[in-house]
């Protein structure tokens, strides 16, 4: 049962990490691009089409996550309780950017080229202390 569990719970990271990855990068070309163009368009298409889906994968991945613990009686670990940590602040980053296309569908972008690509980092970050967390496990 564990294994399939992570093999589940990989797979779905993986695709979601994918959408969360990629997604700042397309709006920081939205972000230099002029709305109503014919390429802010095409981008925003492209938003639909290709992140927009991975990003419904975020609660998927983390409720086969959470069943992992409980399978394992690795409950009361520190480290478990780190990662469900990490997994909400990527929920919640998720939640961000779910917003900030909105505001992109609306023609309201507040944000420039450069604050995009820093957005872009918060994933990155947070599934390498996570990684290391499930590697390691050292509390």
């Amino acid at each position: 049962m564990y294994l399939w569990l992570k093999f589940f719970h990989i797979a779905l990271m993986f695709a979601w990490l994918i959408g969360l990855f990629s997604l700042p990068r397309l709006m920081a070309h939205l972000a230099a691009t002029s709305p109503g163009s014919v390429e802010y368009q095409r981008l925003l298409f492209m938003v639909e089409r290709q992140c927009k889906p991975l990003l419904y994968l975020g609660v998927p991945a983390l409720l086969v996550g959470l069943a992992i613990p409980f399978v394992n009686h690795w409950w009361g670990q520190g480290w478990v309780h780190t990662e469900i940590t990490l997994g909400v602040i990527l929920l919640g980053y998720n939640g961000f950017c779910w917003k900030l296309l909105q505001d992109f569908q609306d023609g309201r972008n507040r944000y420039s080229l450069t604050w995009y690509r820093g957005l872009s980092t918060v994933p990155v970050v947070v599934m390498l202390l996570a990684l290391y967390l499930a590697i390691f496990q050292p509390f």
